[in-house]
């Protein structure tokens, strides 16, 4: 931004296919300086403010974040609707990025490609610090655009060969499994029963499910997981048991 500030119109316009070009590994690495920021306190992120629908049916979700060292301000806007149907998408919104030397609007970024890039970053992160390093074989709950960056998260980290998928229907899984096998060119098959599950060394769980979808009685010992489909308080991903029994760790307190 330095070098261009002077030559440009503000604000620039990031579209989805322009955030995705940064790629999953220069994600990780960025994910990496942020928390590390954020660790050590010299960034600011105050708690998302949350507005619900009258009906239930939406909401809206303001984050906003200060980094000095960046000379940022950013706020990200997204609206969850979940019973949107194509051609309108259930996440929409905008990221925006303010000089924190002038307070000029410099940028803004396709919100929904943001989310889903720094969430996948932040699991694959996360994966390159907790899992196994001999890990081989991901789990994966969930056909979306979360579940994707998910997979490639991952598969930045760790040399996956086989892939086992969990979706809402079996049309989506075998769309699933087609895509990530002609992107990944690894073993990509439906998760056919729970007990399956116990072949997974990683399992990432990207859904909107309100009950438990995974169990300790499952998991193998060792197992990482990235569970990052939750966002209401009503929400389950995880069971009570592998809650008690897991090391659980969080990206912020």
């Amino acid at each position: 931004l330095e070098q261009i500030k002077h030559n440009v119109s503000y604000p620039l316009i990031f579209t989805a296919e322009e955030v995705e070009q940064v790629g999953m590994p220069k994600a990780i690495e960025l994910m990496r300086e942020a928390f590390r920021l954020l660790s050590e306190g010299r960034v600011q992120v105050p708690l998302r403010t949350a507005m619900e629908t009258d009906d239930k049916t939406g909401m809206a979700l303001f984050m906003p974040s200060y980094a000095p060292s960046w000379k940022l301000f950013g706020l990200k806007m997204v609206s969850v609707f979940g019973g949107n149907v194509d051609p309108l998408p259930a996440i929409q919104g905008q990221m925006l990025l303010m000089d924190a030397g002038s307070g000029q609007l410099l940028a803004m970024l396709d919100a929904p490609s943001v989310t889903a890039l720094r969430t996948g970053a932040a699991s694959g992160l996360a994966t390159d610090l907790l899992s196994n390093a001999s890990a081989t074989t991901l789990a994966v709950f969930g056909t979306g655009v979360q579940a994707w960056t998910q997979v490639a998260g991952v598969m930045a980290v760790r040399s996956i060969n086989r892939i086992l998928v969990k979706g809402t229907s079996p049309e989506n899984e075998k769309h699933f499994c087609d895509r990530i096998r002609g992107t990944h060119k690894v073993s990509c098959e439906p998760l056919w029963k729970p007990t399956d599950l116990l072949d997974a060394d990683i399992i990432c769980t990207a859904t909107n499910s309100v009950d438990p979808i995974v169990e300790l009685k499952n998991v193998k010992p060792g197992a990482h997981i990235n569970a990052v489909g939750s966002y209401k308080p009503h929400m389950r991903e995880l069971s009570e048991d592998v809650i008690a029994r897991c090391k659980l760790v969080v990206d912020q307190r």
